[in-house]
């Protein structure tokens, strides 16, 4: 299977672009490329990568953009859709040549944490809204997430293009896909669909999306506002009551990732019963536990 990696970069994430083309020459693939779009230097030297200086997409939060650029000099049959955060396992590509035939394929999404991120996810159904299925579960609303190395044909993207006025940046934007309208990456997968292509899941495949500021809790993802990743969570002992209050304010003020860090963390003493009550209690409310979402501490 030959392969076109395209991997969009704002420049501010060198070190994580260079650790995603490793996880990729690990994967020992026979004939790929990797198409580097946006704003991007590095000492990485290597035939199979080119680059693409789009700084006005970049600039502007044009993310379809980006994308359609780097689409439009793709040499292979076989699209992967990154952004500039991803990591590949490495059993991916093997898993990958085992998928069934497909037009666009999504695959596990792992947070740092171990929880799950946007993967086999449906937006604006009519019986579910906003949220992450389990593998078993299908819907007529599923859509990519972003750029998070799903992979797609090529004849898709001749067929249809992103959006590129579609900002990213725009404030607009933002508020709009919060109110459940669209966003670059939710109309694109609109038009795949309204096009006749077909997403399907495989859950077997795995990347990470390698920002540990995201959780998810339930059925749905959260970022950490006050805190990079989850391990400020280990000096904080007080008792479980106290805990679970202080866990019960953030949630109501919008700090639900941090909330979940801490219910987590009391859920995981034996005797700790209202913290795992608490905590169940936030699940339900996101559409209950999500299958292979299994937090760890180890960062």
């Amino acid at each position: 299977m030959k392969i076109s990696f395209i991997i969009i970069s704002n420049g501010k994430k060198p070190d994580k672009v260079e650790n995603q083309i490793k996880s990729i020459e690990d994967l020992n693939i026979p004939e790929y490329e990797i198409i580097i779009s946006g704003i991007y230097s590095s000492g990485i030297s290597n035939d199979n990568i080119y680059y693409i200086n789009d700084q006005y997409n970049a600039n502007r939060g044009s993310l379809g953009g980006l994308r359609n650029t780097a689409c439009s000099i793709a040499s292979y049959e076989n699209i992967v859709v990154s952004d500039d955060d991803m990591l590949f396992t490495s059993d991916w590509y093997c898993n990958l040549l085992k998928s069934p035939d497909f037009d666009i394929l999504t695959t596990r999404i792992l947070n740092p944490d171990g929880t799950r991120f946007w993967d086999n996810a449906c937006y604006m159904s009519p019986n579910r809204g906003h949220i992450i299925m389990n593998p078993e579960q299908q819907d007529d609303f599923l859509y990519m997430s972003g750029g998070q190395s799903w992979i797609m044909k090529k004849y898709v993207w001749d067929k249809v293009k992103w959006d590129s006025e579609i900002l990213f940046y725009n404030v607009k934007g933002i508020e709009d896909y919060k109110k459940g309208l669209h966003n670059e990456d939710t109309y694109f997968s609109f038009l795949c669909r309204e096009n006749g292509f077909k997403i399907i899941y495989d859950h077997n495949i795995i990347v990470i999306h390698d920002d540990p500021s995201y959780t998810s809790i339930g059925r749905i993802v959260r970022r950490r506002i006050q805190y990079q990743d989850w391990t400020w969570v280990e000096k904080f002992n007080f008792p479980e009551k106290i805990a679970v209050d202080f866990a019960v304010n953030l949630f109501q003020n919008g700090f639900e990732a941090e909330a979940a860090d801490i219910l987590r963390k009391y859920s995981s003493v034996d005797n700790y019963f209202l913290a795992k009550q608490a905590f169940m209690q936030i699940e339900n409310m996101y559409g209950g536990p999500l299958k292979d979402s299994n937090f760890i501490y180890d960062k």
